[in-house]
């Protein structure tokens, strides 16, 4: 797959999809039709003693009919010797039967492992990454020690584990530190490693490089083609460079090199999410139900809380879950049920203080953090936020300069919720008298917010920013209306209406009628919570609602 994928007038489907037919009985006109495709490669490995007999054919999908059809004998006298030949063989017959004019002769690359038990446990690895979550990513990170402990010198497995160690632990300190160092590893033996520079890309990605992550992601690609995950952080890069239209393309090339995997269906449901196409969401993560449970469930969560605001729906896909995750904090947080939340999550401590409108102990814990870990781009966030939410927005300003000074020149802060954080910032800037300084930061957001429309993202997100670029040109209808049509796309943190920068419209009729509107949202919300928590527990024996949450309350027939 890898060597054919780099036949450029060839669209090569990805291993995850493709494989997912293995040992399935469907027809190849099905498969085709599912993959998008017009022929389809098979074959069979049979192994007696020391020799091994590969037979592979091509068929043309639409009239279900052989093209060509070989059968290799070898000796196993180093496998990866072997997988290499008969890939070149066969993707030589392939150019010459499907009358491909390659640009350059393509040749393979001598996988360099020690025996195959270390590639083996290898592959595995690169199986539960492909499943994403976080358990799936600590069984992946044993099964590439297992591989290292057989042969230390086996770069990709370095290379994996990196990508397995950040991806479910990669905001600390250690983490990145030990990612680092076998990514060192992996380049010190293969330089041109494709996974070692897809490791940095994602590496790139928690430091918020956008530039050196869509650099790294392309060097991946440069070696390997046909890598989704290289291709979903590529894209990631340039949505943070704001090169939405470039990365809109890289996604649908993503789409149609890997239609059937579970990280691939995952990216395509995030993006419809960000558009608004809610049910083909919900669709896909039930598709993913039988593949991929924990994506399927938080693609669930998801759209529950982000996009429609079903906080006790969003609470219940988290659960089955895991009871840790952070759709299951903020389900908690949003509900009121503050003591719940600090359950889940100690890290999110400080907001648990601060929405239960303890902000003195909120600010005394993330300073607390900023001390221990100075560099952090989430702690000075999360200190900033604490402080300019009460209004001591004069020391969280330095805070907010801290994080914009990250940012790729001429764009917002780097992250989630970008531009509402950027707009703080203007904002903080005028209150400290620079209007000057706060009407440039104001016009980036602008920009950008432009862009992100055009581009088609319609989510409380973006209608959030308006409402904030609105009330800083004091455009009270503008704000209003796109704060109304926030909470009709789920914004459910009452805390958002009580922002700083509302301050001039705060007492005006139709902004208090909305917060009780939304008051009444979050009520309404919060009994549905405690309703499926008290008496319909999903997880009743992974986790259980500590007794005195459920005291006095009275089970309903329907709510």
């Amino acid at each position: 797959l890898n060597l054919l994928a780099q036949l450029p007038e060839l669209a090569v489907i990805s291993r995850s999809s493709a494989f997912s037919f293995k040992g399935k009985d469907v027809a190849i006109p099905t498969i085709a039709a599912q993959l998008n495709v017009a022929h389809i490669l098979e074959g069979s490995v049979r192994r007696e003693g020391n020799r091994v007999r590969i037979t592979a054919q091509l068929i043309e999908a639409r009239s279900d009919t052989h093209l060509w059809s070989q059968t290799y004998d070898r000796k196993l006298e180093s496998i990866f010797a072997v997988q290499d030949e008969i890939a070149a063989a066969i993707s030589d017959a392939l150019k010459l039967k499907l009358a491909l004019v390659a640009g350059k002769t393509v040749q393979p690359t001598v996988i360099k492992a020690a025996n195959a038990a270390a590639y083996d446990a290898y592959l595995q690895g690169r199986e539960f990454i492909n499943r994403r979550g976080r358990e799936n990513m600590e069984k992946a990170a044993r099964h590439f020690e297992r591989a290292l402990r057989l042969d230390e010198n086996f770069a990709p497995a370095h290379a994996q584990l990196a990508i397995a160690k950040t991806l479910y632990s990669g905001a600390s300190r250690e983490a990145k530190q030990s990612a680092l160092a076998h990514l060192d590893r992996a380049q010190e033996l293969e330089p041109d490693l494709a996974e070692a520079h897809a490791g940095r890309a994602l590496l790139a990605r928690l430091a918020g490089d956008y530039d050196s992550m869509v650099e790294a992601s392309q060097e991946a690609l440069a070696s390997n083609p046909n890598y989704i995950d290289a291709m979903h952080w590529l894209a990631i890069g340039l949505r943070g460079l704001g090169r939405y239209e470039e990365r809109d393309a890289i996604r649908k090339q993503m789409w149609a090199s890997d239609p059937l995997s579970v990280i691939g269906r995952a990216n395509y449901a995030s993006w419809l999410n960000d558009r608004g196409r809610l049910a083909e969401v919900h669709e896909i993560a039930d598709q993913l139900l039988t593949q991929g449970e924990s994506m399927a469930y938080t693609l669930h969560a998801e759209a529950a809380m982000a996009s429609e605001g079903k906080l006790a729906e969003a609470l219940s896909w988290g659960l089955k879950g895991s009871a840790s995750s952070s759709y299951v904090m903020w389900a908690f947080l949003w509900a009121g049920e503050y003591d719940e939340a600090r359950r889940i999550d100690q890290w999110n401590t400080p907001w648990v203080d601060a929405l239960g409108g303890r902000w003195d102990e909120a600010i005394r814990t993330t300073r607390e953090k900023l001390q221990l870990d100075p560099d952090s781009k989430r702690v000075i966030q999360d200190a900033a936020e604490v402080l300019y939410y009460p209004g001591r927005i004069d020391e969280a300003l330095p805070l907010y300069e801290r994080l914009f000074e990250s940012a790729p020149e001429g764009r917002p802060i780097p992250g989630y919720a970008s531009l509402p954080l950027t707009m703080r910032l203007a904002f903080a800037r005028r209150q400290a008298g620079d209007e000057d300084g706060a009407q440039a930061i104001a016009e980036i957001v602008r920009q950008d917010h432009a862009a992100r429309r055009a581009a088609g993202e319609k989510n409380q997100l973006q209608d959030q920013a308006e409402a904030m670029i609105a009330a800083f040109e004091h455009d009270p209808d503008r704000a209003i209306a796109a704060l109304k049509l926030a909470i009709q796309r789920g914004l459910r943190g009452l805390i958002f209406l009580d922002e700083p920068i509302f301050e001039d419209v705060r007492n005006e009729p139709r902004f208090v009628a909305l917060r009780q509107e939304l008051v009444a949202i979050l009520d309404a919300e919060h009994e549905r919570v405690l309703q499926l928590i008290c008496f319909n527990n999903p997880v009743p024996d992974d986790w259980q609602p500590m007794p005195e949450t459920c005291d006095g309350v009275a089970e309903r027939s329907s709510l």
